[in-house]
């Protein structure tokens, strides 16, 4: 006896007559949900009931609309029941939109007949994409789907449903800069979760259908596009074995670490797998596969003369795989330098069954850079054919050097161990920990040689180093100048003054090692450590007098090596900065005030760069940079900046006079670049606390002196307020500027000197009046005051307002004074709206307060509820839910009054607010109202409860009985 053999089959009558009743989704939701009879599935298709489930929609206010459809439920529950009728009726509406119906139909899936599912499969395999319509679904359940499928008979299907879900496409936005990430029908995180579930089902097809979605993620991100040198799979791959590094949530990784897997089990019947991948022709794939080799060499316990002599099959066609691997010079290339040497390590510990004089001979060879036409790039212009010979040479020894390092003494053969110990003693030991062999060669730029080593050098040895030592072009990852750079800022940032006898000596130098010093230096100094500044600046006054268009040969990639001398400049003028920025008593750090002169005829030459050049600021700036970031990363406004810093230090002396005079060729329309006039912004109030008569005197052409203010004064005035608190003395100094701002509010489209700060220009203004209002510092009347609220717009308004409501929640303590402002400044603007119904948005910001709770509930709640009663779709957020249930008890009526407003006309699906009330909020509230005893107030919540229930919240009756059941405890 099956389990439907325990139910009645329905009549047509019986049918149709239950399909009148259920007129209403909450009558809907109380019968699929009670209903557990499978012959009602057929009985109901053939009346329609389950044809035209509803669709996914997105509103005009943007949200997206999923209504609830009951019969899902009873569906899914009847699957494995009836599956082939349960099929029948999800075939037709596979390509429903609706999220509920496709969450349903995926649970259905997996515990219906495979045969059954199959049905359903061409109409799932085109759901990926489809964002709004997936939102829903469990990523486990499309796993076990397809696992489902792959196991149980429907191999064919399953691939279908795994390549739709699984396979990797084109990426929908691709990104404007860098490689982009191909897309799946999973998300990134779920994807590599799941993957091995899936991967493991494809039972033959494993290996062919990772290698096959591998080649489409590399053709997508643009990693291999099949030319000679093309695979950029390094970048986001160095290292195939599992490392710290990886993410493990891209798809690119996932794939590799399945593949490696599959791989290695596949080891254990036949290495043809892994031979086939050895001579593919993507690289990302032949390291792949050598990693695997290798570590299957290491994993050949006994490795004894015994063992060799009755190898097993396996072993002997390991062997074989890897003595091919070894005759392949294609394999000492750079490019697998990463998988490559843990592979001859593993090879040199099993002699006995692995010939590796293959390798060794490529070794005595030097690198392929050096047998093909890359081995002219090795000569410079202006070289003798001796003097490129030599280059090579030089080359081929740091290469060699590399390699037999990272092998070591004890596993070369006697030359070869020779020529290590030689090469120690040229060029130094270079220290490579066993277990970085991997990641020590593939973190980006790094140095030839340590900390430690390096500062164990003297001088000369040290900078005769620097001077010989070249990155080897073929050494993927390797040694760089950049990398080298780094170290020595390093030891230079911990003894800033090594270098001062030997400055001359220092100019000979790469511009990359110069900059490095340099940065040593300016980190010496923010360390609070005794700089030189006297030989510092007369070297610095060397610097400013090199040609921007002085162009140096570079090794590596541009990122590698400096080609010119203007990134050691803008180090420099840092490192100036930073000597200007410390304080007037740091006697270790700050530069001395009898060098101020100096420092002046630098900062001279800086601020008349050329950069930011127009074109230049309208290309890098605009949308893309604010004027406040761009000043920060170019020459002139970081040199105004400097000069700024000068004034301030010296402030009264002839020096500082000089610089003021500077500046003042930058103003009154000199210099029309929008970072300059942030860098003044920034600059307010040390200016205005050094030389005050100066900045008031320049105030109007620095902030606006006549409406419409320019783009620069807006700027200048906007980066003032976002990088400065709210100060009586600057709103005074600025309210001739604000004024005329404000004046222009809201038809003209200001300009921001800091867009990426959290407030808009027009916000930062209300926040300085309001701020200033509650600390008692302007009264309601000022003129600013009136001004601003005047010509702001009610959704600005709300919008400050709301801001200082948010900020009453992160104050850990607050003067009675200050709170008691906050709620004049509240009840002012309230009555505001009473007299003007139309700017109720000014008080959006409400449910801070409610949220916040530093006024207490019987100042908010009221407040809330008017709020909540004149402002359309009033949308709390989520934020008050909680709240509303503590204090349900103390004040049940205006409790519920909130709801009312909120919820009556609000949709089912209305976002987080709705689920925040439904969940931690009318259950209370309406079981408060109905124990409080007022007749009317019980009334109203029995009757939103059942305009609730009519909406399909049927369980909440149930949670309120239980709220008001004797004894019960909340808090549980």
């Amino acid at each position: 006896m099956t389990e439907a053999d325990k139910y009645k089959v329905p009549t047509d009558a019986e049918v149709h007559a239950i399909r009148l009743r259920l007129n209403k989704l909450p009558l809907r939701t109380a019968f699929y949900s009670k209903l557990d009879n499978p012959h009602w599935v057929t009985a109901l298709a053939k009346q329609d009931v389950f044809k035209n489930p509803p669709a996914t929609e997105v509103m005009p206010d943007g949200l997206v609309r999923s209504d609830v459809w009951p019969e899902i439920d009873y569906l899914v529950r009847m699957a494995p029941i009836v599956s082939s009728e349960v099929a029948a009726v999800l075939e037709p509406i596979a390509g429903s939109t609706n999220q509920w119906v496709r969450r349903g139909i995926m649970e259905a899936c997996t515990v219906m007949d495979p045969a059954d599912v199959a049905r359903l499969v061409p109409k799932m395999k085109q759901w990926p994409g489809d964002e709004l319509a997936n939102f829903r679904l469990d990523p486990r359940d499309i796993s076990s789907v397809i696992v489902r499928l792959l196991e149980g008979g429907q191999h064919a299907k399953g691939m279908q449903l795994a390549v739709a879900f699984f396979g990797p496409r084109p990426a929908a936005r691709p990104p404007k800069y860098g490689i982009p990430e191909p897309d799946s029908g999973m998300e990134l995180y779920w994807y590599h979760e799941e993957l091995p579930k899936v991967a493991a089902a494809l039972g033959r097809s494993r290996v062919p259908t990772l290698v096959k979605w591998l080649r489409a993620y590399q053709e997508h991100s643009t990693s291999f596009s099949g030319a000679s040198g093309s695979d950029m799979s390094y970048i986001w791959r160095p290292i195939i074995r599992e490392s710290p590094e990886h993410s493990g949530h891209e798809i690119g990784d996932a794939l590799v670490d399945e593949l490696r897997a599959a791989l290695v089990d596949s080891l254990g019947t036949s290495t043809d797998a892994v031979c086939a991948l050895l001579a593919d022709d993507q690289p990302l794939l032949r390291r792949i596969a050598l990693d695997v080799l290798a570590e299957a060499i290491e994993g050949v316990e006994d490795k004894s003369a015994e063992r060799a002599a009755a190898s097993s099959e396996y072993e002997q066609q390991l062997a074989q795989a890897a003595q091919r691997v070894l005759e392949d010079e294609t394999f000492i290339d750079s490019n697998y330098r990463g998988e490559y040497v843990p592979f001859v390590r593993a090879c040199l510990g099993w002699r006995l069954m692995v010939d590796v004089s293959p390798f060794f001979e490529e070794v005595r060879r030097g690198p392929l850079s050096l047998r093909d036409e890359r081995r002219e790039r090795f000569a410079q212009e202006g070289d003798t054919p001796e003097q490129a010979e030599e280059r090579r040479e030089d080359y081929r020894k740091h290469w060699q050097h590399s390699m037999l390092t990272l092998v070591g003494h004890g596993l070369l053969p006697d030359d070869l161990d020779a020529l290590l110990s030689s090469l120690d003693e040229q060029y130094g030991v270079i220290e490579v920990r066993d277990e970085l062999v991997h990641i020590e060669l593939f973190t980006g730029s790094t140095s030839p040689i340590d900390v430690e080593t390096m500062r164990a050098m003297d001088n000369g040895q040290l900078l005769d180093h620097l001077a010989k030592w070249h990155a080897d072009p073929d050494t993927f990852m390797g040694p760089t100048h950049e990398g080298q750079g780094r170290v020595l800022a390093e030891v230079v940032a911990k003894d800033p003054t090594r270098f001062v006898s030997e400055l001359e000596h220092l100019k000979t130098l790469r511009p990359t090692y110069i900059r490095a010093v340099v940065q040593g230096w300016r980190s010496a100094v923010e360390a609070g450590l005794p700089l030189p500044w006297d030989s510092v600046l007369t070297f610095a006054e060397w610097v400013v007098g090199l040609h921007d268009d002085i162009k140096v040969e570079g090794e590596g990639d541009e990122f590698d090596d400096d080609r010119d001398y203007r990134a050691l400049k803008s180090e420099l003028l840092r490192l100036i900065e930073s000597g200007l920025s410390a304080k007037q008593g740091d006697e270790s750090a700050a530069i001395p005030c009898d060098l101020a002169v100096r420092v002046l005829g630098v900062l001279t030459v800086f601020a008349s760069d050329p950069e930011p050049a127009p074109e230049y600021e309208a290309e890098y700036g605009g949308d893309s940079m604010d004027p406040l970031t761009l000043s920060l990363n170019t020459t002139r406004p970081v040199a105004v900046r400097a000069l700024i810093r000068l004034v301030h230090r010296f402030s009264g002396s002839a020096t500082a006079d000089a610089a003021l005079s500077l500046l003042d060729q930058h103003l009154d329309g000199h210099d029309e670049s929008l970072a300059v006039a942030a860098a003044f912004g920034e600059g307010t109030g040390r200016l205005y606390d050094s030389v005050q008569p100066w900045i008031e005197e320049r105030v109007g052409i620095l902030y606006g002196n006549a409406a419409p203010t320019s783009p620069w004064q807006q700027v200048a005035l906007s980066t003032a307020l976002a990088t400065h608190r709210v100060h009586m003395a600057l709103i005074e100094l600025l309210r001739g500027p604000l004024s005329l701002t404000i004046e222009q509010m809201p038809d003209t489209a200001l300009t921001a000197g800091w867009r990426t700060h959290t407030r808009t220009f027009p916000q930062l203004i209300g926040d300085w009046l309001v701020t200033a209002m509650i600390g008692g510092h302007l009264a309601p009347d000022d003129p600013l005051v009136e001004a601003w609220f005047t010509r702001a717009d009610a959704d600005l308004r709300g919008e400050v307002l709301g801001h200082l409501a948010w900020q009453t929640m992160h104050w850990r303590t607050v003067p009675d004074d200050v709170l008691e402002r906050v709620a004049v400044l509240w009840d002012r603007r309230t009555e505001h709206v009473r007299e003007h119904p139309e700017d109720a948005a000014e008080l959006s910001g409400a449910y801070w307060f409610a949220r916040s709770d530093k006024l207490g509930p019987e100042w908010w709640l009221p407040r809330l509820e008017y709020a909540s009663s004149v402002i359309p779709n009033y949308d709390m957020h989520g934020m008050v839910g909680e709240k509303l249930a503590r204090v349900a008890a103390t004040d049940p009526d205006t409790s519920l009054k909130i709801l009312e407003n909120v919820l009556t006309d609000a949709p089912v699906d209305h976002g987080l607010m709705y689920y925040d009330l439904i969940e931690h909020a009318v259950p209370q509230v309406i079981a408060a109202a109905l124990d409080s005893g007022d007749a009317e107030v019980a009334n109203r919540a029995a009757d939103l409860m059942n305009r609730l229930g009519d909406r399909g919240h049927i369980g909440l009756k149930e949670r309120v009985e239980k709220l008001r059941a004797p004894g019960f405890d909340a808090e549980q």
